[in-house]
């Protein structure tokens, strides 16, 4: 009797496992992720990334990625400055893998996008998304002012400052947690002998007057302060709405610039 119980359990047991693991579902292939806005120096950037993730890439524009026990397909396209990859195959969760190449693209993506929204008979109006907060300063020589030409200024949205922790803040007017050196938005239009916080300009209602003797660079700048600019930008979003969830449900950094022409 003790020999059939056995034998018994045996067999109950290797069912059981037999079910567990054979009804297991093979690894699927994940969602694919799409990048706009990637240039030819920022695809240069994301291969260097990506190999420093210890990933393979086939040269060249299209072909293979490929790590241990992940890969998958490429296809990155200069004239559309579009980057599509797809994995195919993977031993971690495709949540998780998303997470990892989307931070490591997005630290080399080429965000800004600088449009001209309307214009009419002595007025213009553009739009920056994503300006550039990699540096001090960005000149917009296309965004040109003449003296007595009135600015009115509006702008939002959330930017990467990098550092550790909840790293997101609002463009203009940050929270933060600690007394730590400020991360803010800046503008100077010409006639400005300096550069002023956005949040500045907005509280007095958004409107600046080209002085009649303004002189030297007649376009528009940007500014952002920050003690270190190399690690800002637009990149490790997910599971980050930075400290006190300032930019739950906000996108990336904007600026609208309407220039009326008085006649």
């Amino acid at each position: 009797m003790k020999v059939l119980s056995v034998i018994f359990l045996l067999a109950i047991t290797y069912s059981v496992f037999h079910v567990t693991f054979s009804e297991l579902p093979p690894a699927q292939e994940c969602a694919p992720l799409k990048f706009q806005g990637i240039s030819s120096e920022a695809w240069n950037c994301i291969k260097s990334k990506l190999t420093g993730m210890d990933f393979t890439i086939s040269p060249g524009n299209s072909g293979e990625i490929s790590k241990a026990d992940t890969a998958g397909d490429f296809n990155f396209d200069p004239g559309q400055r579009t980057l599509a990859l797809t994995i195919k195959r993977h031993a971690s969760s495709c949540a998780t893998l998303a997470r990892a190449l989307t931070e490591g693209i997005d630290a080399c993506r080429d965000f800004e996008v600088i449009r001209l929204v309307q214009r009419s008979a002595g007025a213009e109006t553009w739009r920056i998304d994503a300006p550039n907060i990699k540096q001090p300063e960005t000149p917009y020589r296309q965004i040109r002012l003449r003296r007595g030409d009135i600015v009115t200024v509006t702008a939002g949205g959330c930017v990467q400052h990098g550092g550790f922790g909840k790293t997101w803040s609002l463009y203009v007017d940050p929270r933060k947690q600690n007394p730590t050196p400020d991360f803010y938005g800046q503008i100077r239009l010409p006639g400005m002998t300096s550069f002023i916080r956005i949040k500045d300009l907005l509280s007095s209602g958004g409107e600046y007057q080209v002085r009649s003797d303004a002189s030297g660079d007649m376009f528009l700048k940007l500014g952002f302060s920050d003690f270190r600019h190399t690690d800002n930008g637009y990149w490790g979003r997910l599971g980050d709405d930075g400290y006190d969830n300032q930019c739950s449900g906000i996108g990336n950094a904007w600026v609208e610039i309407k220039i009326v022409h008085p006649r």
